[in-house]
């Protein structure tokens, strides 16, 4: 499979590393939009949100974030060090 690489992001959108804490979980997400929606806004640098990878409705897998970095996906800091976030597009349904 291959992975299309969409960073990098601005700083304030995700943290280098993952103060330490090991990845043990996975956070799904739904885009209720498309990917380029949401790859404008992971480039906002006001926004201050990201997630790691993004699935495209054809399967295209993007990647914003580095697995060895923390994406601000979840609204909790802790969850964000321990996860890796997906975005699903869904094209608005």
């Amino acid at each position: 499979m291959t992975v299309e690489q969409r960073g990098p992001l601005p700083p304030s959108n995700f943290a280098q590393g993952r103060a330490g804490r090991a990845i043990d979980k996975i956070v799904l997400h739904t885009m209720v939009a498309w990917i380029g929606s949401a790859d404008r806004h992971f480039h906002n640098p006001a926004a201050q949100v990201s997630a790691h990878f993004g699935v495209r409705i054809d399967g295209t897998l993007w990647q914003w974030v580095d697995l060895a970095d923390t994406a601000y996906h979840s609204g909790d800091l802790e969850v964000n060090q321990s996860s890796i976030g997906i975005e699903h597009e869904d094209a608005g349904d």
